[in-house]
């Protein structure tokens, strides 16, 4: 249980952290990318000490680590591009969506059973994620004018991400794929960003961007630890994040119409019954 909630403290502080950066010193997608996986490679070492590590040298590690690098650039830049406008909630809720194709993928290719119960909550969900669109158009600034493209995007990063982890843990452990694309992307983007500079420019926002990556560190160790000890615990990650950022939205007075509310209860309650169910 403590590993449960170090785990969802550390990646909802990481979430609340990376938005108010990000809205407070207009911090770019690519200056994001940078920071996120530069200081990630810093604070990743620990996580070598708690898990199991192997590496093949073939061509299907290489590629691992190839396709694990673009999609970790699609996945930083268009969370910060989400981040900038919609609340951590309203992105975490999205990211849903992932876990819903990655249940799909599960029946197509993995002879998971099919669950009606399930079904309904996917539906569910969805209903509510379009009452938040609705309800963003009518406030007069619409919170998801311009994003959609990279919503849709930012979505399916997360669901590749998984499907390209599983298919290259065969030859190459999670840690260091994860790790190696980190590098990668750092390398590409460090011509692009000048980082003497960024830091001259944006030093309060690189610097919260950079050491969340600590808090971030922390819960990739405790999640490793949590998926050894409870299959059952680690499952319950994502709906205790959601049910947090929900409870801050609402502290925060983020989305306060009757219809975001309700939407968003309803919406977490689902996706904890498509947990458990």
């Amino acid at each position: 249980m403590i590993y449960l909630l170090i785990t969802v403290l550390c990646y909802t502080i990481c979430t609340i952290s990376d938005k108010y950066s990000i809205s407070k010193y207009r911090i770019t997608p690519s200056e994001f990318t940078f920071l996120i996986s530069a200081s990630s490679c810093i604070f990743m070492v620990p996580a070598f000490f708690f898990t199991r590590n192997y590496f093949e040298l073939s061509l299907n590690s290489f590629l691992t680590i190839a396709l694990l690098s673009i999609d970790k650039i699609v996945e930083f830049s268009t969370s910060a591009a989400v981040l900038k406008k919609l609340s951590g909630f309203e992105t975490k809720a999205w990211l849903g969506t992932a876990m819903f194709l990655s249940y799909f993928s599960d029946i197509t290719f993995f002879h998971v059973d099919f669950s009606l119960l399930k079904l309904l909550c996917i539906f569910i969900v969805c209903g509510c994620l379009v009452a938040m669109v609705k309800d963003g158009k009518n406030e007069g600034k619409n919170r998801y004018k311009g994003i959609g493209l990279i919503l849709i995007l930012y979505i399916l990063s997360k669901y590749f991400y998984g499907i390209i982890i599983k298919i290259g843990s065969d030859s190459i452990s999670p840690t260091i794929s994860v790790y190696a694309a980190l590098l990668v992307v750092t390398v590409i983007f460090w011509f692009k960003v000048k980082p003497a500079e960024l830091l001259k420019e944006k030093r309060g926002g690189t610097g919260i961007v950079f050491l969340t990556r600590i808090p971030n560190a922390l819960g990739l160790v405790c999640e490793n630890l949590l998926i050894g000890i409870s299959l059952t615990m680690y499952s319950m990650e994502q709906p205790v994040i959601l049910a947090l950022l929900l409870f801050y939205s609402f502290i925060r007075r983020e989305n306060t119409s009757k219809l975001s509310m309700v939407s968003g209860i309803i919406c977490l309650i689902a996706v904890f019954a498509f947990k458990l169910v």
